[in-house]
């Protein structure tokens, strides 16, 4: 409760409240603590995504792990979408690489090598007679390269 508190607190009161919330800043975001007005706000989610984590196999990129609601087991899906979800709207970039890291012991054949965190996205139509005919038309996917990391060499 003291590192949202303090996350929360206006730029420039003090120099040593500009400290502990800069301090507070990486706990709070990444662990999805913060609190702002748009938690509030009248605007849906409206973007539908999943999410891959791709190995570099030299002339090409190759699906290692695919991260969806369906795969990640029900203990770690709120966590595992909520910061994936993050990480595509806010773009927060220095984030990504230590994320992705955490998977590289999970993933065997990315010893040594480059990974990266892909999200296929849709955007639903925000008006109501378009969003109806969402099940007969089709919506292309984008597809965004979130971030990198390199994976150490396992021994």
């Amino acid at each position: 409760m003291a590192a949202v508190g303090a996350y929360l607190m206006p730029n420039g009161m003090f120099t040593s409240v500009d400290f502990i919330k800069n301090s507070s800043r990486g706990y709070v975001l990444q662990l999805s603590q913060w609190q702002k007005w748009d938690i509030f706000s009248p605007n849906p989610l409206r973007r539908v995504s999943d999410y891959a984590i791709e190995r570099d196999a030299g002339d090409r990129w190759e699906t290692e792990k695919v991260l969806t609601f369906d795969s990640l087991p029900w203990w770690k899906r709120a966590k595992e979408l909520k910061v994936l979800g993050r990480l595509e709207e806010d773009r927060w970039l220095p984030l990504t690489e230590p994320f992705l890291r955490t998977y590289c012991k999970e993933l065997p054949k990315a010893s040594g090598k480059r990974i990266r965190l892909v999200a296929h996205s849709i955007v639903l139509p925000f008006r109501l007679h378009e969003l109806r005919m969402v099940g007969t038309t089709f919506i292309p996917p984008t597809s965004t390269i979130l971030g990198t990391a390199s994976c150490p060499r396992s021994t």
